[in-house]
């Protein structure tokens, strides 16, 4: 009978244990791919100015899979390069496809990077995120150049200074 007893309460200790460790489990893995979210419902993690403009929204996944917004791609870049080694993918908005995000670090369709002055971005760097088969139609309507994100970060565009990172 002892052993009976023993066999039951091990079975519930172990039925509470795995209902309180599941959703534990589901909380932290979260989201490795771009999530939507609305116009002023996020703060930029590197300058904390209130995302608005949803054309130029970027979003870095660390290794946790915990996702941090940004307001612009230099300001993305600048988190990644502040803290290399966490981010596992960084993910840019499709300047011409709202709605849609291309990738700048990690699996998925590759971003373009267009810089342009004529290119109104939130902290001014200009930067844009298109299909690499939409890149010859920015360039000819906002002029400007390809750029990579290291070409990017060494140039200090991505600091919001002006100096390299």
């Amino acid at each position: 009978m002892k052993n009976g007893k023993d066999l039951w309460t091990r079975r519930r200790v172990l039925s509470i244990f795995i209902a309180l460790a599941f959703p534990l489990g589901l909380a932290f893995c979260g989201p490795s791919a771009p999530v939507t979210v609305a116009p002023g419902a996020e703060h930029c993690e590197h300058c904390h100015m209130t995302i608005h403009d949803m054309r130029f929204h970027a979003q870095a996944v660390n290794q946790h899979g915990k996702i941090r917004h940004f307001d612009s791609i230099e300001c993305a870049l600048a988190y990644q390069k502040e803290n290399a080694g966490s981010v596992t993918a960084l993910y840019a908005a499709n300047f011409l496809h709202q709605g849609t995000y291309l990738t700048l670090l990690g699996a998925g369709e590759p971003a373009v990077i267009i810089q342009s002055s004529k290119i109104k971005s939130p902290m001014s760097g200009g930067l844009a995120a298109v299909r690499g088969s939409d890149a010859e139609q920015i360039l000819v309507k906002f002029g400007g150049a390809l750029k990579t994100p290291k070409e990017i970060q060494d140039s200090g565009a991505a600091s919001g200074t002006g100096r390299p990172l």
